[in-house]
């Protein structure tokens, strides 16, 4: 409880009350040395109640006043929690990969691409085709570079290979597209497509996820099949198909409910090229598969008895589904580097 007549607080009564017109020595009187004022004495009244140990008892006083902790204590706790929330917001926020770490993505998947043979001429040109007639033109009307575009495709198709291979098609866990992947992604395609991208109001996230999002799709639909269906009036739903295309034209800042007819053909288009794509990754790593198979015709009598029950029967795997062509570094691959 605060003391009462603090001087300041004293003085502003005093002044507020009595103006400037403030008593002279002669007209107080004498005073006493052992007067006191009437504030003083309650002050005093109010310490003697508090420090009464008779009233209040040993237990009492202790709850009263109890000890005060020290402040490095105090702290403590408080330190600790900001501590633990900074390191939280730190690991939440992704890697934002420098430019350098984009073009050595683009690289690597260009890399791949040329390994596995994924943008040749003739299967370029007709994915143009397929695209270019989903939308009712024709790579020369529309100006398309037929192998930019079947480039980027290609390199966003084996991307949907790897995250597929990886997240066993879970899109959920599927890694957030950097940025800067995204901006990438979107001015290749639409160099590709024969538009300059500075001349367009592009949402490159948005393009990016539903492209990579509706291959890896696909990719779920074709592995419930067991990988063995090629028919698209199964493989293409024709709601996803509205879903994806229309998203596909609103990163394009295009509005508006699209035509079923239309964004069928656009989804087969894509599929017809993601199918082309998991035939020649499937065939390479067949091939592969055998080379390192050890061979047993032509060699059995070179072969020592004890060592022919083990390469006999020896076959190249087969493959259940389009995930199970994937090993080492298809899987390894950095996810932030997949456009």
């Amino acid at each position: 409880m605060p003391k009462l007549g603090e001087e300041a607080f004293q003085n502003d009564i005093a002044d507020s009350l009595l103006g400037d017109q403030q008593p002279t020595q002669a007209e107080e009187g004498p005073q006493s040395e052992y007067a006191v004022s009437g504030d003083d004495l309650l002050n005093e009244a109010i310490e003697e109640q508090e420090a009464n140990t008779f009233r209040y008892g040993d237990e009492g006083m202790t709850h009263r006043r109890p000890e005060p902790q020290p402040e490095t204590e105090a702290r403590q706790p408080q330190e600790r929690l900001r501590s633990e929330r900074a390191n939280e917001e730190q690991q939440e926020q992704p890697h934002a990969p420098t430019p350098e770490e984009v073009q050595a993505g683009v690289e690597r998947l260009e890399s791949s691409v040329k390994e596995y043979g994924l943008n040749e001429p003739a299967d370029a040109r007709t994915f143009a085709d397929e695209f270019c007639g989903a939308f009712g033109t024709d790579v020369y009307k529309a100006g398309v570079d037929v192998g930019a575009l079947g480039s980027v495709m290609a390199k966003t198709a084996y991307s949907a290979l790897e995250i597929f291979a990886a997240t066993g098609g879970d899109l959920s866990k599927m890694s957030e597209i950097p940025a800067q992947n995204a901006q990438a992604f979107a001015h290749d395609l639409l160099k590709g497509m024969g538009v300059d991208p500075r001349s367009m109001n592009v949402d490159a996230s948005l393009l990016a996820r539903t492209t990579l999002g509706g291959m890896v799709n696909f990719l779920n639909t074709y592995n419930s099949y067991g990988g063995k269906v090629t028919d698209l009036a199964k493989l293409n739903d024709p709601q996803q198909a509205e879903f994806y295309m229309q998203n596909f034209m609103k990163a394009l800042g295009i509005e508006g409910q699209v035509n079923r007819e239309t964004a069928l053909k656009f989804a087969d288009a894509c599929a017809k090229q993601m199918l082309r794509i998991i035939g020649k990754v499937s065939q390479v790593q067949a091939q592969r598969n055998e080379q390192r198979q050890p061979r047993s015709r032509g060699q059995r009598g070179r072969v020592p008895q004890q060592f022919r029950d083990g390469i006999k029967g020896s076959r190249v795997p087969k493959f259940r589904s389009n995930a199970d062509i994937f090993s080492g570094d298809a899987v390894e691959a950095a996810m932030s580097q997949k456009l």
